[in-house]
C-alpha cells in the first residue's frame, strides 16, 4: 500500500464508529475520519485498493493511510450526518417514490 501519511500530522478526537475504531479527527488542517486496522491483512489491501480507485461524488475520499506500531489508518473524508446504517436503521421512516429510484439508478450507472 502506499499513498502514505505521517502519522504525526494526524489528531485524534472523538469515536464516532462502532467497527473498525472510526474516530473523527484533522489531517492538513481538514476536519477528516481514520478507521484502525490491526496490521495490513489482504481484506485491508483490497478495502484500500477499492476506496483508493473510486471517483464518485456520492463515495467517501480516501486521502491516504498511516503506518504507527501494528495498525493501519485510513484517512479519510468526513460526511456529517452520521454512518449509512444509522440513515437505513435508526432514523424515521422516509417514504421514497419513483423519482428517488430512477435518480439512485442515474448515479449508479454513472459511476
Amino acid at each position: 500500500m502506499n499513498h502514505s501519511i505521517s502519522f504525526d500530522q494526524l489528531t485524534f478526537g472523538e469515536k464516532i464508529g462502532e467497527f473498525n475504531h472510526v474516530v473523527r479527527g484533522k489531517w492538513n488542517g481538514k476536519q477528516v475520519v481514520t478507521k484502525k486496522y490491526l496490521a495490513a491483512t489482504e481484506k485491508v489491501e483490497r478495502e484500500y485498493r477499492e476506496l483508493k480507485n473510486a471517483n464518485h461524488e456520492n463515495i467517501i475520499f480516501l486521502y491516504g493511510i498511516s503506518y504507527h506500531n501494528e495498525f493501519v489508518y485510513f484517512v479519510m473524508e468526513y460526511m456529517d450526518g452520521g454512518s449509512l446504517h444509522d440513515l437505513i436503521h435508526c432514523q424515521k421512516q422516509i417514504k421514497y417514490d419513483q423519482a428517488h429510484v430512477i435518480n439512485w439508478a442515474l448515479q449508479c450507472a454513472r459511476y
